[in-house]
């Protein structure tokens, strides 16, 4: 994938990610980091070419930032005393200076809970926060050139795409994200927007994976001021998952 960003005024072309694990759990932090240091992690990465991190996390981090702390920096001196936060930018740099860019990925509302997570809100955290969220990400990480992406919500499987219900319609939803991304926010409209699927609305004539179902976007599409930065990201598992 090739995409340009102007605040670098470069083509960047996307050879491989990874999703590093960690800030949606109650570690708050990258996995890993209790045993190597961080430049450990992204020396390998750099190394192996991949060049883009998928970074997931909870929404809480981003609503009570100070009271949030990582559970461990094990050999990571440097980060003890940070937020979770701090860390997350930290990551974020040391990633830029290897020329690694980063995807920031709506994981969760509360630490460790995506399973049961399930729609783009709940009821302890409405779309009016969910809003509110998306904005203090575009505030803290707009002027970071490395991070080029934001994944929506991580498999929203029990919404529906189709229905015209706007208290499940996820391509509606998408529409209002999105739109109070680029228009609200500044600096948000140089952020690519990933949208992953449903899983079984529309119906399809194959079972889908959490993730994976986008044909409701053929007839319900969805509509953003900047079209061009909008990617649907189904996620598939393979056959080692669903045995």
């Amino acid at each position: 994938m090739m995409i340009y960003d102007t605040m670098v005024s470069l083509p960047m072309n996307i050879h491989q990610g990874v999703s590093w694990f960690g800030f949606e759990t109650n570690t708050n932090i990258v996995h890993g980091l209790w045993s190597k240091p961080l430049s450990f992690f992204l020396d390998f990465l750099q190394e192996h070419m991949f060049n883009i991190i998928r970074l997931p996390f909870h929404m809480d981090l981003f609503m009570s930032p100070s009271a949030k702390l990582p559970n461990t920096v094990g050999p990571n001196g440097d980060l003890q005393g940070l937020t979770s936060l701090e860390c997350m930018d930290r990551v974020i740099v040391e990633a830029g200076r290897r020329s690694i860019m980063v995807m920031l990925d709506l994981h969760s509302f509360t630490p460790d809970n995506f399973m049961a997570e399930n729609m783009w809100y709940d009821h302890s955290h409405p779309e009016e926060d969910v809003l509110k969220m998306w904005s203090r990400v575009v505030e803290r990480y707009a002027s970071m050139w490395n991070v080029v992406a934001l994944d929506l919500k991580n498999e929203p499987y029990k919404t529906t795409w189709g229905s015209r219900d706007s208290r499940t319609e996820w391509g509606m939803a998408v529409s209002r994200i999105g739109t109070h991304i680029q228009r609200n926010c500044p600096g948000g409209e140089r952020f690519l927007l990933f949208v992953e699927g449903t899983c079984d609305s529309p119906p399809t004539p194959h079972p889908c994976f959490w993730g994976e179902n986008i044909t409701g976007a053929r007839t319900h599409p969805i509509s953003i001021p900047f079209m061009n930065k909008l990617i649907f990201s189904l996620h598939v598992s393979g056959a080692c998952f669903s045995a």
